[in-house]
């Protein structure tokens, strides 16, 4: 899926879900099996699937140019506070760089 996405033009790749949802029941992938997926990839490599603050220095670690995330923002009370909170983790991680 990966080389097709990239023949077919895409711009990134989605690889989900990373962890056990939070939308539903299931299992995730796993870190270990994202990064050799991700090797994969000439594209850039989102993480996608159970992302919360916490899990986002591990995925970029992975070898994630990135996180997506939906339920952890649009199942909370406070989205921005979530929000923030990813960004000050990919802040970290990119050590100071313009994100």
């Amino acid at each position: 899926s990966i080389q097709k996405a990239t023949t077919a033009g895409a711009h990134f790749i989605l690889l989900s879900p990373v962890f056990p949802p939070l939308s539903k029941d299931g299992a995730g992938m796993g870190l270990e099996q994202f990064s050799a997926l991700s090797l994969h990839s000439q594209l850039p490599v989102l993480a996608l699937g159970g992302i919360v603050p916490e899990r986002v220095a591990p995925c970029l670690k992975a070898g994630a140019s990135g996180v997506a995330m939906i339920s952890s923002v649009m199942k909370t009370s406070t989205p921005k506070t979530v929000l923030t909170s990813i960004h000050s983790e990919l802040k970290k991680y990119s050590n100071g760089k313009t994100l």
